[in-house]
């Protein structure tokens, strides 16, 4: 039951990460890019818990810890986003 809601607070904190970079590139206002560092690392926790929770429930499903699916790999790219962000700011 927990697998479902780090997924959406990973995606939510995708989306705080895009407004506030759209801010802080339109509007250069400091306090976006403030909440676009603080965001990431947030982010990228729920994302790494989403990915290992999700291969704990997929083990007995699928037989694997991991099949190269969309859904799974485009979260992946996600938590390499947010590593990267990470690692630049």
């Amino acid at each position: 039951y927990i697998h479902v809601p780090f997924a959406w607070l990973a995606m939510m904190c995708y989306t705080i990460m895009a407004i506030s970079a759209l801010g802080t590139l339109v509007w250069r206002h400091p306090l976006a890019d403030v909440a676009l560092k603080s965001a990431a690392p947030i982010g990228a926790t729920f994302t790494a818990l989403a990915l290992i929770t999700g291969s704990i429930w997929g083990k007995p499903m699928w037989g694997t810890w991991w099949v190269w699916d969309a859904r799974l790999t485009s979260v992946f790219v996600l938590f390499l986003m947010y590593l990267g962000i990470i690692a630049l700011t």
